[in-house]
């Protein structure tokens, strides 16, 4: 019995109920009372029908509840994840400070110096890594972001550098900059890196690793 079967049978049920115990009280002239309770009665009937008879869903409407449960975004778990997790977890359901973790591990495997900051008073950077090739320090700032990143985020980091003393700069985005955030990144000579390029480099470097 599917939805439309159920609705139909409950909705003959108290129709049938309506007619009969109208016609009763009409045919023997019965007081108001009883007109009243016959039109009443019928939809309670009805109602505890519709209660006791179980609720079927069909396959479509399965089908729509599972791509909505799907398309949500998984819940950002708040415990810390291992090396392992972090190298097989999706990097949209790393939480900021797993993301950070990640570039770490990232750059330790490209034989840089990687240092992760504070998590307080950080000044807007990160990691501090030092380039094996040159020995220059690099401020980086790791945002695992869904909204584009602005201005105001690389001007932190631009601080930062000189506060940490480094020589370059490095913004690594899980999804984009706004049209002031790139002026700004070319203008004080920031990299940055985007989703794509987080895809494309760190996501590909756990894939190689594990053998993907």
């Amino acid at each position: 019995m599917n939805q439309r079967q159920r609705k139909n049978i409950i909705e003959l049920v108290r129709i049938s109920l309506l007619l009969f115990c109208v016609g009763y009280v009409l045919l023997n002239r019965l007081s108001i009372p009883y007109l009243i309770a016959s039109i009443v009665i019928p939809q309670v009937i009805a109602w505890l029908l519709g209660t006791i008879l179980p609720k079927v869903t069909s396959p479509t409407d399965k089908r729509n509840k599972q791509s909505i449960k799907s398309s949500r975004p998984k819940k950002i778990s708040s415990k810390k994840l291992s090396y392992t997790e972090l190298m097989t977890e999706k990097i949209d359901n790393l939480s900021g400070e797993d993301f950070e973790k990640l570039v770490y591990y990232y750059f330790k495997d490209k034989k840089f110096k990687p240092q992760l900051t504070e998590k307080s008073g950080d000044h807007g950077v990160d990691l501090v890594i030092e380039d094996p090739n040159d020995g220059l320090k690099i401020a980086v700032q790791c945002k695992r972001w869904k909204n584009n990143v602005g201005n105001g985020d690389l001007i932190k980091l631009h601080g930062g550098k000189r506060f940490y003393k480094c020589q370059k700069s490095l913004f690594i985005t899980t999804s984009f900059y706004t049209p002031k955030a790139k002026e700004f990144a070319s203008e004080c000579n920031i990299d940055t890196w985007n989703g794509l390029q987080v895809q494309s480099k760190i996501d590909g470097w756990r894939k190689r690793k594990n053998n993907i």
